[in-house]
């Protein structure tokens, strides 16, 4: 069953919870769409981030999301064994393609040879740098 990211906090089941549905902005006050999600770092860690990142904002976004989407400890280990079977080494890139979300109003469709071109790049640049399995 869903719950809710505030029920699932009042109820104290964030770790019990089987999906747990976080707000967007059209879902923090069904009264009113907010144009945007206010944007706001801890005030102790807003002045450091803002000399070590341009967009602190950003950073401290990815890391809650980090934290919020991090494996339980069964996903992780079949996550871990899963790499060794397949035998993944480093570096790893991974590409998001887009397809259908934003290439209708907002965005050029383009060929995955043309993303597959920006990865050979990537590794290219980092075979100058480093030895790479």
């Amino acid at each position: 069953a869903e719950v809710k990211w505030e029920d699932a906090i009042r109820q104290n089941i964030t770790e019990t919870a089987p999906v747990i549905r976080l707000p967007t902005r059209y879902h923090l006050n069904r009264d009113r769409l907010l144009p945007f999600l206010p944007q706001a770092v801890p005030r102790d860690l807003a002045p450091r981030l803002s000399a070590l990142h341009g967009e602190p904002f950003a950073w401290w976004y990815g890391q809650f999301v980090r934290y919020v989407t991090r494996p339980n400890p069964d996903l992780a280990k079949l996550i871990q064994e899963a790499e060794q079977r397949i035998g993944f080494t480093s570096p790893i890139v991974g590409v998001h393609v887009r397809r259908t979300d934003k290439v209708t109003k907002e965005a050029k469709l383009f060929p995955l040879a043309e993303y597959m071109r920006h990865v050979e790049a990537y590794y290219d640049q980092r075979e100058r740098r480093e030895k790479i399995h």
